[in-house]
């Protein structure tokens, strides 16, 4: 700092200078000197020089000083002015204003906080190589750059999107979904044929919906040869893909063994994938596999759970079959006015079978008074629409007269509906309108024919009245072998009246 002490002590020496002379001015004047124009002028001159002097001394200081804080900031590395950094052939570098500028020598390649930092002489060839390197932004969307990751080959970079741009379905994609369309078109049409082969071009690029149609074709035979084994395969292609109704379809075919081996342990795997993705009928469906114990241990607590997953979502035959676990007390505490409600919310829904039990529950009276008006209204619901138990029903009101007057007429002829539909019940009762007389002309021949039907059904009481008819010879030849035969059916069937009489013609 000599170099600005000896700065000071030159202005110090002007001021002592400059303020003897103002003295010796002073004095002049105090005394009467004037002295000449000359004499004065020469110091005026001289007080500006003077000035200019002290004034460029100050200066001198003043740079001195400011360099001196230059070489300290220098010699550390750091800069004072925020400077712009100069441009570059990098492009989407932002320039970062609050932080401090690298060195020039640095500026083109910061140095990542994840990698070491590169020696001079790689550092320059890496600046080298920038914006030749660097990829060209793509059009596809949500692709982000991921900085702290190494860098892949040039050819497989993913780069960021511009934000303004569109997403947009592949060219693929949209043919797929196209020949898709076309396939529903002509099927919606009836033109299966056509809609198969629409099908199989979309499924081949994995569309797991035609994939599943194809398979429902093959399994309704709708285009093709009815192929159980070809529909199973379309239906596991679709159902890996994660499609529900195509894993509901394939546990279904475990389930009843078409195209493969029954087997209800892969069919309740198969539900259960469903099931989970909400698909109600699969929930349904699992639950049926719990209260049966098919493929699993039967648990009615699992089963009720699954119903009203099923239910809950307004499953029909989940609402039934909830309607049913409450009238029974399984896997729930029995409450008929549940299982009332449960079975109307399904009858509401043309549910055929809700239908009917609403239908009993009335004519019952559980969880509500006794209505055999109701009851009736409910079974002729589901009579007209062809459900046989509710035919049976029906017609067996009308033989009573619950609810209806009675009519044995009208009682025959829900009976022969239901009948003619295989309904075992039905046909015995159709017999025991024959044999009485009753809506009909009374016909043994007519009445054996009935119960025969109904006990080759299997239906117990009808294998006991069949072997009555032989015993006694009423619309048959007397046979006591085949009595004796009939007779025992029905026996090993629970039939108490049949064991008495088999007992009685063995003697």
């Amino acid at each position: 700092m000599s170099i600005i002490d000896d700065a000071l002590k030159k202005v110090q020496d002007n001021l002592a200078e400059r303020k003897e002379k103002d003295f010796s001015k002073t004095y002049q004047k105090l005394h009467g000197y004037q002295g000449d124009q000359e004499n004065i002028v020469s110091g005026q001159t001289r007080k500006k020089i003077i000035w200019c002097k002290n004034v460029y001394v100050v200066l001198c200081i003043l740079c001195v000083i400011g360099g001196g804080i230059y070489m300290a900031y220098d010699h550390y590395g750091l800069s004072p002015l925020h400077l712009k950094p100069e441009s570059s052939n990098q492009k989407n570098l932002p320039v970062q204003p609050d932080k401090p500028s690298l060195p020039v020598q640095q500026k083109a390649v910061p140095p990542k906080t994840d990698r070491p930092e590169l020696a001079a002489s790689e550092r320059e060839k890496i600046t080298e190589q920038v914006s030749s390197s660097k990829p060209e932004l793509s059009k596809q969307k949500n692709l982000p750059v991921q900085p702290d990751k190494p860098s892949l080959p040039a050819q497989q970079k993913a780069v960021p999107l511009k934000a303004d741009q569109p997403e947009l379905v592949h060219t693929d994609k949209k043919e797929t979904t196209e020949q898709y369309k076309k396939g529903l078109n002509f099927y919606e049409q009836g033109n299966y044929k056509e809609a198969m082969d629409w099908y199989h071009k979309a499924a081949a690029k994995g569309h797991a919906v035609a994939q599943f149609n194809i398979g429902l074709m093959y399994s309704k035979g709708q285009g093709v040869e009815q192929d159980y084994d070809e529909a199973v395969d379309w239906y596991r292609k679709a159902a890996k893909q994660g499609n529900a109704e195509a894993q509901l379809n394939i546990g279904d075919m475990y389930s009843k063994g078409l195209g493969v081996e029954q087997d209800y342990d892969e069919a309740v795997q198969w539900y259960r994938k469903a099931a989970k993705q909400g698909l109600s009928q699969a929930q349904f469906k699992l639950g049926e596999k719990y209260e049966n114990g098919q493929g699993i241990y039967q648990d009615y607590e699992k089963a009720a759970k699954w119903y009203r997953k099923a239910a809950e979502q307004g499953n029909a035959e989940a609402q039934n079959s909830m309607g049913i676990m409450y009238i029974k007390g399984q896997g729930v505490k029995r409450d008929y006015k549940e299982a009332l409600q449960w079975c109307r919310n399904a009858a509401k829904q043309e549910y055929l079978q809700a239908q009917y039990n609403l239908g009993t529950i009335y004519s019952k009276g559980l969880g509500t008074e006794q209505d055999y008006n109701k009851a009736v209204k409910w079974y002729r619901k589901a009579a007209e629409r062809g459900y046989a138990q509710s035919q049976t029903i029906l017609g067996l009101m009308y033989s009573k007269g619950q609810g209806v007057e009675q009519d044995y007429k009208e009682a025959v002829n829900w009976y022969r509906k239901a009948a003619e539909q295989g309904y075992v019940k039905a046909q015995f009762n159709l017999g025991v309108m024959y044999s009485e007389g009753q809506g009909v002309e009374q016909d043994d021949t007519k009445a054996a024919n009935w119960y025969r039907k109904a006990a080759e059904g299997g239906y117990a009481h009808a294998q006991a009245m069949l072997g009555f008819i032989y015993h006694k010879g009423q619309g048959v030849e007397q046979d006591n072998k085949e009595a004796v035969k009939w007779y025992r059916k029905a026996a090993e069937n629970g039939v108490d009246y049949a064991k008495e009489a088999l007992a009685s013609l063995e003697e």
